[in-house]
């Protein structure tokens, strides 16, 4: 029986241990081969070879060992250079590469001409071709069919205008490849509808389709590629039905940057392809029904019963003529029970900084990130409303604001409100608070302009009225410069309980929380300053000496400081 060492005997035995470990790293010849090997796996091959390359007899033996793989980065300045070192450091050690990016727009034919790559890079699973020209993309994807570890692909384009038509027919050759992402510029063009008649099934999972695309090219795609998994389309356009129902069981994961399918169009998509879809990410402008829940509540418990990852994003420009009440219709389900157990998000972007008229950017999406038990979630669907402007108090936002947005705010119940702007004047914020009468939250995002200005008689008075109805349990303000801005929404929303600070580096911390918890703010139960600039432990026996904050414990992490009134 193996006898039990006491306490005594273990520490010993691990001081020896840490003594023979010390002597051992003190010179950094004297690291096991292992050590090296694991440090030269995060080191980008030719800068390897440069550092260590006939260094010494060691180190040579090291770089050329069978069980160091390399990554290789080929992006230099000079054209020199870059030919050095694929022709003395890649060449002669392609049988050990496992990535190889090439990372230049301007190489000429001869890199390409002493890479040559095919079979004899035999270990190559990534190869990544950023501006490269369709001439010389093509002799390189009909040498790539003899590599048969080669799993991901990456090509970035560079010709304005090029025919993808050959060179997918090529990539879809490629015997184990698994993903592929292509990315071109401008709008690339097809000659015609990809031959897949007679093309095997390919090895691919994830299609990442940087370019411009119309659904029958996507079509193409599914005719063969059955273990698709993972779809990334930047702009899909709406083209005629030319396969007969394909289904991809494997697929389900899909993203569309700017999708101009009809809301038709796309459901049906959905339900000739993807009935196992997960993940699902959609932006659009094409058509207002997008906007529709009631439809998307259809179409997901019907078609997408797998769903677990929803976003939706719909942009809509504001013009002189744009109204708020067609959309007002079409997001009025947004409170069903379906949406409230998806824990949905529903934000609302009023954009003024856009170069048009200013657009209004809608989004829809599960979110289960957040803290189930805060209480802004409760047996809630959290609808946000956020206002991005240089400055809110213009022309042309008031004129929107009096005609159109006011309308708008007080026929949907919003519970939260962002403002991003680096002007507002106390009017323009308190009718917005007032309006936006089920409020739970409102975080203003810039302060530091200027000072706010002593109230009219009439303003404290519909200060004292909103203040009556509000709701708002938790402000966040960024930017503060004096305790007056703090104080003023202390008033204007009295039943705060969460108040979150991000202060300039000129104002006294300690003072303004004197002046805050002076207040005795009813409801109060956290206080948390962002970005804390000041002594930690300074601050730590302010609270713990001084009897004005007997009633609060203090929590810090990194530069956030958190107090937490004590619940008796």
């Amino acid at each position: 029986m193996k006898r039990v060492r006491s306490t005594d005997e273990v520490f010993e035995k691990q001081t020896k241990k840490l003594t023979i470990l010390n002597r051992v790293i003190s010179y950094i010849e004297q690291l096991p081969n292992e050590i090296f090997y694991e440090i030269f796996t995060y080191l980008e091959c030719c800068q390897l070879f440069e550092a260590f390359n006939n260094l010494n007899q060691r180190f040579q033996h090291l770089l050329s060992s069978s069980y160091l793989s390399f990554h290789v980065q080929l992006v230099s300045n000079s054209i020199s250079i870059a030919e050095y070192r694929a022709r003395n450091i890649i060449v002669p050690n392609k049988h050990r590469i496992l990535s190889l990016s090439l990372l230049n727009g301007w190489y000429d034919d001869q890199i390409f001409s002493l890479l040559n790559i095919d079979s004899s890079f035999n270990q190559l699973e990534t190869l990544v071709l950023k501006n490269i020209n369709a001439d010389q993309l093509i002799p390189i994807l009909s040498n790539l069919i003899s590599l048969t570890r080669l799993f991901s692909l990456t090509i970035y384009l560079n010709d304005v205008h090029q025919d993808l038509g050959n060179i997918y027919q090529l990539i879809f050759h490629l015997p184990v490849l698994k993903s592929i992402r292509i990315l071109a510029r401008k709008y690339p063009i097809f000659t015609e509808i990809l031959s897949t008649t007679n093309q095997p099934c390919t090895s691919i999972e994830s299609m990442t389709i940087n370019h411009r695309c119309t659904y029958s090219i996507i079509q193409s795609f599914f005719s063969i590629t059955p273990h698709l998994s993972h779809l990334i389309c930047e702009e899909l356009l709406s083209s005629s039905l030319l396969y007969p129902s394909i289904v991809l069981s494997k697929l389900t994961h899909i993203s569309i940057g700017n999708c101009k399918l009809s809301f038709t169009q796309f459901i049906i998509c959905i339900k000739r392809h993807c009935p196992n879809v997960q993940v699902l990410r959609l932006i659009t402008s094409n058509d207002i029904t997008y906007l529709d829940i009631d439809r998307w509540e259809q179409t997901i418990q019907k078609y997408l019963s797998h769903l677990r990852k929803f976003h939706l994003q719909y942009y809509a420009t504001i013009t002189q003529h744009f109204s708020f009440l067609p959309h007002l219709w079409q997001i009025n389900g947004i409170i069903s029970p379906f949406w409230l157990s998806k824990q949905c998000l529903f934000e609302c972007l009023f954009d003024m900084n856009n170069p048009s008229n200013g657009q209004m950017v809608y989004s829809i999406k599960y979110s289960k990130s957040y803290v189930k038990n805060h209480p802004l979630n409760r047996d809630k669907v959290k609808l946000s409303f956020s206002m991005l402007a240089d400055c809110l108090d213009s022309m042309k936002c008031n004129d929107i604001i009096a005609n159109n947005l006011e309308k708008y705010l007080l026929q949907k119940r919003f519970n939260h409100l962002k403002i991003n702007c680096q002007q507002i004047s106390i009017n323009t914020l308190i009718k917005l608070v007032y309006c936006l009468s089920e409020l739970l939250s409102l975080q203003i995002s810039n302060l530091s302009v200027s000072k706010l200005r002593k109230l009219s008689s009439y303003e404290k008075e519909i200060v004292r009225i909103t203040s009556r109805k509000s709701k708002i349990i938790e402000i966040s303000l960024k930017q503060i410069i004096e305790f007056e801005q703090v104080k003023f929404f202390i008033d204007l929303c009295p039943r705060i309980e969460y108040l979150n600070l991000n202060c300039l580096h000129d104002i006294n911390l300690e003072i303004l929380i004197r002046k805050i918890l002076i207040e005795n703010i009813s409801h109060l139960r956290e206080v948390c300053f962002h970005d804390w600039k000041g002594n930690m432990n300074d601050f730590k026996a302010m609270i713990n000496h001084q009897e004005q904050f007997c009633n609060y414990t203090m929590k810090s992490f990194d530069k956030k400081i958190s107090l937490f009134r004590k619940m008796y």
